[in-house]
């Protein structure tokens, strides 16, 4: 939004600048005109016309420093203080970036009179609590239990835990992530990796790998960086379960991303593709051949042993969506040269090689092919299954992506879904990779009905949000949750009503599969 608050002070500027020149005109007319009535006629005056000019000053002063109450919401101040963060130093208390953040549930205390409000429009217990107290016969269902205490499960009902890791202080951000290759029959966009030294394990409580692979009502999120991360999920009532993040071949394993999701307590979840993220490598080595001939087994062979060295789960999508055209492991495209079955037989010489490494007792394995009904030309999925025995998890990319897509859950996931349990049954699916665009201005209404059909579909396990707003070809889709006020309050809605995620500020807690 424009910056508002300065448009007094240039007002008042010119005012201020307009007593001045009056002042100077006075101070001739003294000398000039030189009778005793004139002269006294005039100072009257000069004095009338300063203090004027201090009025007008104070109230410059008072329009250059408005307060976070002049604000209706936390973002439209957050825009100010972005602007010009010096003149606005106390509106970030804490230091961390953010202006006014008690706006996020000062707007919803300042709601008109009658209006509907649930705990989900919170994000912590303690601000639900003010508006209760304030006037608890207006919302007693707030308070199921009679104590006089409201919106408790917005801190204390926890899911049934399954092993609770440690809680350990929230780590510096971590290195910015490369935007991943946002790549589709119509575009791409990259942006290259960068490197990043390994770091010392410290010692982390994790769950076992069984315990991730039984477990469900995950929420996982992908953002460009931690910052972006951690604002989407302070506009949740729910904290993310899985954290999202991609890598190529040409970077060996980043102990210090899986260390760091630990740490907040999410899953590491990696998207690692057979190609090299950084755009001026020579992309000739990077082949389904030379990974099944052995060229890549010493780097394979070292990642492997790196993630047992570490000693912690993660969640591995390996050359995710192959079977569309767009991706260089794609066997649909002719210019890549992939003979049909390399997908499969590369897929299962990496995995043999972390087996007799150790690396696959920490590794859960998410196999995610594209949504197959927007494609022109499609293979079965099947013709790039592994197999039961080489994949824990299966998944999907699949967005709502057009103004001409329907905006339903069955739209966008359920024919591949019927794929995915027909080629893989009895696999726990994860929704790998979605996000739905503005374009066409269907997404608040799919938003409730994706929420909806979640619950409904009680193999998938959870999804992970791709949290980007991608420009391709003049056209910008922007996926994410905080696109409008909203869609925000949609996701919101949706994900403390259905359950998935993790209470806020909660230690780390498994729902495991059929509780």
């Amino acid at each position: 939004m424009p910056d508002l608050s300065h448009r007094p002070s240039r007002y008042a500027t010119v005012a201020v600048v307009v007593v001045a020149l009056g002042l100077a005109g006075y101070a001739q007319a003294d000398v000039s005109v030189g009778g005793k009535s004139a002269l006294q006629t005039a100072q009257r005056e000069n004095a009338a016309l300063r203090t004027q000019q201090a009025a007008l000053e104070t109230k410059l002063s008072a329009a250059t420093s408005p307060s976070c109450a002049d604000y209706p919401d936390q973002e439209a101040a957050q825009a100010v203080f972005d602007a010009h963060p010096a003149d606005h130093a106390k509106w970030d208390g804490d230091h961390d970036g953010i202006a006014c953040e008690q706006l996020k549930s000062a707007a919803v205390v300042a709601a008109a009179p009658g209006a509907t409000q649930t705990c989900a429009a919170f994000g912590t217990q303690e601000d639900a609590q003010k508006v209760f107290d304030a006037n608890p016969a207006a919302h007693p269902e707030w308070d199921g239990d009679g104590d006089k205490k409201a919106c408790e499960q917005l801190k204390s009902a926890a899911p049934p835990v399954v092993r609770v890791a440690a809680k350990a202080a929230k780590p510096a951000a971590a290195p910015a992530d490369p935007a991943p290759e946002t790549t589709t029959p119509s575009g791409t966009v990259t942006i290259p990796t960068s490197e990043v030294p390994p770091v010392t394990p410290t010692p982390i409580t994790a769950f076992t790998k069984a315990e991730i692979v039984g477990s469900t009502h995950h929420f996982g999120l992908y953002a460009a960086t931690t910052e972006e991360y951690d604002n989407v999920e302070a506009t949740m009532a729910k904290d993310t379960t899985i954290h999202g993040y991609f890598q190529g071949f040409d970077t060996d394993f980043r102990p210090e991303r899986v260390q760091s999701s630990w740490q907040r307590g999410e899953i590491p979840m990696l998207t690692w593709e057979s190609r090299p993220l950084n755009v001026s490598s020579d992309e000739t080595p990077y082949s389904l051949a030379n990974i099944v001939n052995g060229s890549w087994d010493a780097y394979l062979t070292k990642y492997a042993k790196d993630i047992t060295a570490l000693n912690l789960p993660l969640v591995i999508r390996f050359d995710h969506e192959m079977n569309g055209t767009w991706y260089r492991w794609s066997e649909g495209n002719s210019s890549f040269g992939n003979a049909p079955g390399s997908y499969i037989a590369a897929w299962r010489h990496i995995h043999d090689i972390f087996e007799a490494n150790g690396a696959n007792s920490l590794v859960i394995w998410d196999w995610a092919p594209n949504r197959v009904n927007p494609l022109d030309h499609w293979m079965p999925i099947s013709d790039f299954y592994p197999g039961a025995d080489y994949v824990d998890w299966v998944g999907m990319s699949g967005y709502l992506r057009k103004k001409s897509d329907t905006p339903t859950w069955q739209a966008v996931f359920g024919v591949t879904l019927d794929l995915l349990r027909e080629t893989a049954p009895g696999k726990p699916i994860l929704l790998s990779e979605t996000g739905a665009t503005e374009t066409g201005g269907h997404k608040l209404a799919y938003i409730q009905d994706f929420f909806a059909n979640l619950p409904l579909n009680t193999d998938v396990i959870g999804f992970m949000w791709f949290n980007y707003a991608v420009s391709e070809k003049g056209a910008t889709n922007d996926w994410r949750i905080t696109s409008t006020t909203a869609v925000t309050n949609a996701f919101r809605e949706g994900l403390y009503a259905t359950g998935f995620g993790r209470d806020r500020g909660k230690v780390p807690a498994l729902v495991p599969a059929g509780s």
